[in-house]
Formats: structure tokens, sequence, C-alpha cells
């Protein structure tokens, strides 16, 4: 007698076959799943990881043996784009508010997590530790001692520098303080110029502040 042979089919009731088709559309959308986030990461044609989440938390260590390439990054940086301008020391040894008359001394800024505004730059991002640093050139009164600091005013505290900022006057000097320091969200900062030795003006050639962020604490 010849051996029948039955279709493969015949083996399964329509709820099997169903049940089949369910699994194998599972298991080709499982590459799609995201595992709990909103957005899976992926690598674009320069094998660049991606993620298209709001917001990501990592708990341990991230090593890239790459560039690593931020959409955006808090920092900040403004400067005079005119030269020369006079500013005026009314009162020996004590701090002035670096700015002009139209509280627009720093007319140029890129502000990213940070507003300008009076000459006042104001953290709108978040509580983190940043780095300051603030150039300045300026021609002054020969043996006549000029001192800068970055003055945090909400908090009634300057920025932490390694040594003492001071110029003296008759050719153009360079002061460039630097710091880090730990800042809340709304804390204001002011550049601040003081003449110790008398009320002699001085020229400013050229400045720029900029502020990076470092960590969140």
């Amino acid at each position: 007698m010849d051996k029948v042979i039955y279709p493969i089919y015949r083996y399964y009731s329509i709820n099997n076959l169903l049940l089949m088709k369910k699994l194998i559309y599972i298991l080709l959308l499982l590459p799609c799943l995201s595992f709990g986030q909103d957005k899976i990461a992926g690598f674009n044609d320069n094998n660049i990881v991606s993620y298209g989440q709001d917001s990501t938390n990592f708990s341990g260590d991230i090593n890239a043996s790459g560039y690593i390439l931020p959409s955006k990054y808090i920092h900040v940086t403004c400067y005079r784009s005119e030269a020369e301008i006079e500013f005026t020391i009314t009162e020996a040894e004590v701090w002035h508010h670096l700015t002009n008359a139209t509280n627009d001394l720093f007319n140029t800024c890129e502000l990213h997590g940070f507003s300008m505004t009076n000459d006042t730059l104001s953290i709108d991002s978040l509580e983190a530790r940043y780095v300051f640093n603030f150039h300045l050139n300026f021609l002054g009164v020969a043996s006549k001692n000029y001192k800068c600091r970055m003055f945090n005013v909400t908090q009634n505290i300057c920025v932490p520098i390694g040594a003492a900022q001071a110029g003296r006057g008759a050719d153009v000097v360079s002061i460039d303080p630097w710091g880090y320091q730990h800042a809340h969200k709304g804390d204001k900062y002011v550049i601040q110029i003081q003449n110790a030795d008398g009320t002699d003006n001085l020229t400013i050639k050229s400045l720029q502040w900029s502020v990076l962020f470092l960590y969140k604490e």
C-alpha cells in the first residue's frame, strides 16, 4: 500500500495557524522595540549613535573611542564688538560693575542656558558646577593697580581663582581670571573692576566672558 503524505497544513488547526502568524509578527517587531525607552538608539551612516528621547539617564560609565557630538551644550560667550571703551572709576578701592552708560557693554553674545541683561549674566539652565573665564585688555595710568573679579551677586561671593588678578596701567595689560564654582539656577553674575590706588579711569581695549557647564552635582 502506498504511503499517504498529507500536506503540512493538515496537521495544524486554524487556531494554531493564527498563533504562528502572531509569533512571526512579534519576532519581526523585536528590532523595533525600545524596551521602556521612548525611542531606541540608532546608528547613522557614520556609525554615530543617536538618542531620540527627551531624557536619558545612565548609571554607569560611558566609554567612547570616537567623538561625542551633543546637539546642545550649556555655555555662553559674550564680548564687545567695538574697541576702546572708557571706563570710569568713581572711588578708590571699591568694586565697580563693569558696564557702560547704556548697560550693554557686552553687546554680542552666544547664549545657551544663560541670559544677559544690563551686563548681568543669569543662569537659566540648572544647578551645577561651571567654569568661568574672563579676558580683559586695558590701558590705565602708570603705577596704578587695577583688579578684576567675577562676582555672584545672588550668593554674594566671587568666583574663586588661583591668584590675585591685577595689573598696572601705562602699558596695555591683559587680565585673564578663571575658576570654577557651584552655581544655582537663577544665580546672577557680574564682572567687577577696582582701582586699588586711586580714581584714575582705564580704557578697555578688548574683553570677553565665557562660562561652560562642567558637570551636574
